[in-house]
């Protein structure tokens, strides 16, 4: 699976970043490319339980029962993952996007699916049966500098499933920058309950891939580095790491989505020089 997600054309290297879903009995996995295979292997002893292509380049992949459903650019479609045949699709209702308001990430909790629609918010879906019903447009509320703007770019949920982690990028800077960081939200009512702020001067957010594994903290694959994050680590106002994986089992850098089990942290690993780049499988200590 991750020597799939990287390719070598001629003198370019071609990205394909792996997307890892779980539910409780099967682990999904898929590269960012049109045309993908979705596999699907059982949770227990890794078997291949099903293996389907989907059209769409995905952008998140979110089990839910015998379900899957994938977010893409331009709307999110339902699988059944048992047979591999396209079941419903919702298309969003604009079309056409700026870098700072396309769909980043999803989440389901409650029969919801939470889309990051980057500075428009987080967008809802009510899930019935297998209609997708736009439901409401959240923006949360958080400090701004006058005239800056920042954007969702990721979205995870707790383990008791009663919090939401939203993830910001700053999308302007100047003298003073756009609010960068986390925010921590309740689950139901998408009420704000903690600010977590990143200090711009030291810190910065890049293409986030959110994992929160326990009920203080969550690891972050953020440009290449895992980072494992305590709620209560701050310094002043700013949060801050509290641990940065800067060494890698076979000296390269993180790639593509977490998986976490078994205290242990499973991703790809980019390793090699420029000739002799690839990607291969690898695992951490929590």
């Amino acid at each position: 699976f991750c020597s799939q997600s990287f390719k070598t054309n001629g003198n370019y290297h071609l990205l394909y970043y792996p997307k890892i879903a779980s539910s409780n009995n099967s682990i999904y996995l898929g590269h960012q490319k049109e045309n993908s295979t979705i596999t699907v292997l059982n949770k227990k002893n890794g078997q291949l339980q099903k293996s389907f292509n989907i059209e769409k380049k995905p952008i998140a992949l979110v089990p839910f029962n015998d379900k899957l459903f994938v977010l893409h650019k331009t709307g999110i479609d339902l699988y059944d993952s048992l047979n591999g045949f396209l079941i419903s699709s919702h298309n969003f209702s604009h079309s056409s996007f700026s870098k700072y308001d396309e769909p980043r990430d999803m989440i389901f909790n409650n029969s919801t699916l939470y889309v990051a629609m980057g500075a428009l918010g987080v967008y809802s879906y009510y899930i019935d049966g297998t209609s997708i019903i736009p439901s409401e447009i959240f923006k949360p509320d958080y400090e701004q500098p006058l005239g800056h703007l920042s954007y969702v770019t990721g979205l995870s949920i707790s383990p008791d499933k009663s919090k939401m982690l939203i993830s910001l990028d700053n999308a302007t800077v100047g003298d003073s920058s756009a609010f960068e960081g986390f925010l921590i939200v309740d689950a139901k009512y998408l009420t704000l309950e903690d600010t977590l702020k990143m200090n711009p001067r030291k810190e910065a957010l890049g293409r986030p891939l959110l994992h929160w594994y326990r009920t203080d903290e969550f690891l972050v694959n953020n440009m290449n580095v895992i980072l494992k994050f305590s709620t209560e680590n701050r310094r002043g106002r700013f949060i801050r790491p509290k641990q940065r994986y800067l060494k890698y089992p076979n000296k390269g850098l993180s790639f593509g989505q977490l998986l976490v089990a078994n205290k242990k942290i499973y991703f790809c690993e980019m390793v090699g020089s420029r000739k002799t780049k690839k990607s291969i499988p690898s695992v951490l200590d929590l």
